[in-house]
């Protein structure tokens, strides 16, 4: 098949124009992530990201804590005498 240097010519020039513009967006892509996260990480958004961060987590914690005591810890052996107790002095109105 015979080759058509025209047209060759004409390809290679757009894939070079091609790349070169998509580098240009790269580094400007580049450059505005940077500028962000410049300006996002300012520590007095930091300092408020890491309060909000510990605030959620301590409540997590705590309210697993609380779960975990009266689900298997003395809090259940709290909760179940006071059952006992109702239930044995019949203090249950289950009208059937």
């Amino acid at each position: 098949m015979k080759e058509f240097p025209v047209l060759r010519i004409e390809l290679q020039s757009m894939i070079h124009s091609i790349q070169a513009a998509f580098s240009e967006n790269i580094m400007q892509l580049d450059f505005d992530v940077k500028t962000a996260i410049d300006e996002f990480c300012r520590p007095e958004n930091l300092r408020q990201i890491v309060q909000n961060q510990v605030s959620t987590v301590l409540k997590n914690v705590i309210q697993q804590e609380i779960h975990n005591y009266y689900t298997y810890g003395d809090g259940r052996e709290v909760i179940k005498a006071a059952i006992k107790n109702r239930l044995d002095n019949n203090e249950t109105s289950l009208d059937y």
